[in-house]
């Protein structure tokens, strides 16, 4: 970004919650961004305007239309959202993430002043505004009468103090940041009612490509871990690997591997079978791949574990780019490959002095299971690898050239 000054234009809906949960968002960037600002934008909804429609029954985008309009007309730079106002999936000319120091994702019971559970009437009325809410009155509260809400936070508490509802359900998140915590008669344990995983959580929307707001994401983004699991026992798996298993939040695990490597993770973090055998998929490529970008927007620790080592027959390239596509920051660890284990751990070596001074390793799959060609002709068009060639490096270039190779073919010398 630019050394001098820019004020961002943020869009945010109106409301005093949107508008305090935003400024304090936007208070943490500018201090990460300095001389930067950000200047907020308040926009009018559907959400907002349209006061009767029942939420379980609303469109996706009921909160978020507008903003999106706003952005793909350059009216504002980014908005600014409760990220679980978010519609699945977000339109293609967009991209988000979701920004870090979420609130408590928990749900509330609020009563009036001074009331407990107990001071309800047999039948009581409660305000109903999403189906896991209404699932949840049903189990707990099965003699109230469901009734559906509207309104921002203010005026669901308004409505409750005046008698049109006797216990209305609040997300925690939204009466901390308006510092009403006073009116929180009783959390609700998440195993009694669970939220959404956006719960608690902001979210930034930007324009797709926008390299500006990338590298605003990119400030609070884990690096994605691509990691080999190696082959065979979980003990040829390497250290960083093991250690990048035990930090993160999401585990993407081929089939291919030894599952006591899951052991690893902890105790919260979710494992995601995404492995693939010959004609079974549990999920498809480009599944795998939506998951990886998804994840890391939402700046969740991430490693995509693949069998054996991840750049060899390992569609490595189709997820870094994909993650390079949206400027989200990624590493790669190597891991022990079947080409090591089934050859170097079993004595039949592919390399001996004297006898073998390389090797041909390639695959007759090609794409949608279909056997390709492994003639000459196909491997003179592979890659070649020369160890210890730093002092043969000319008479190498030579025979290459005498063989036919382009003089522009791209080379690589790593040290």
């Amino acid at each position: 970004m630019k050394k001098s000054p820019t004020t961002f234009k943020v869009g945010t809906r109106p409301s005093k919650l949107a508008t305090q949960q935003a400024r304090h968002a936007l208070d943490h960037l500018e201090q990460q961004l300095k001389p930067h600002r950000f200047e907020i934008q308040p926009l009018t909804t559907q959400g907002d305007t349209d006061r009767t429609t029942d939420l379980r029954h609303s469109p996706p985008d009921f909160f978020t239309h507008e903003l999106d309009q706003a952005l793909l007309h350059h009216t504002i730079d980014c908005a600014l959202h409760s990220a679980k106002d978010l519609p699945d999936p977000i339109p293609e000319t967009l991209d988000w993430c979701w920004l870090p120091h979420p609130e408590d994702p928990r749900d509330a019971l609020v009563l009036r002043p001074g009331q407990t559970l107990q001071d309800l009437p047999p039948n009581p009325i409660i305000g109903i505004s999403s189906d896991r809410r209404a699932h949840y009155a049903t189990d707990h509260l099965p003699h109230a009468t469901q009734h559906p809400i509207r309104g921002n936070i203010e005026e669901r508490i308004e409505q409750l103090d005046h008698g049109t509802f006797d216990i209305v359900i609040i997300a925690i998140a939204a009466l901390n940041r308006l510092q009403l915590q006073s009116r929180i008669t009783q959390p609700i344990p998440l195993h009694h009612l669970p939220v959404p995983e956006a719960q608690g959580y902001l979210a930034l929307t930007f324009r797709h490509g926008d390299p500006r707001f990338q590298k605003i994401r990119a400030l609070h983004t884990p690096a994605v871990t691509i990691a080999g699991a190696s082959v065979g026992h979980h003990d040829l798996c390497t250290l960083a690997t093991q250690r990048a298993l035990q930090q993160c939040d999401y585990c993407l695990y081929d089939s291919l591997m030894d599952q006591q490597l899951l052991q690893c993770l902890p105790p919260h973090a979710h494992a995601i079978d995404v492995g693939k055998r010959c004609g079974a998929h549990t999920k498809e490529q480009h599944e795998i791949t939506q998951l990886l970008c998804n994840y890391a927007r939402r700046g969740q620790r991430i490693v995509r574990l693949k069998g054996g080592d991840p750049g060899i027959f390992g569609r490595l390239a189709e997820e870094t780019e994909a993650l390079e596509a949206l400027a989200l920051p990624y590493r790669v660890i190597p891991g022990i490959s079947a080409l090591q284990a089934a050859t170097t751990g079993t004595g039949m070596l592919l390399t001996r002095r004297d006898i073998s001074r390389g090797f041909t390793a390639l695959t007759p799959r090609a794409a949608a299971g279909k056997i390709a060609p492994c003639n000459a002709e196909h491997k003179r068009t592979l890659p070649t690898l020369y160890y210890m060639a730093i002092k043969a490096m000319q008479p190498i270039t030579d025979e290459l050239l005498q063989d036919g190779t382009p003089p522009n073919t791209p080379a690589a010398i790593i040290y």
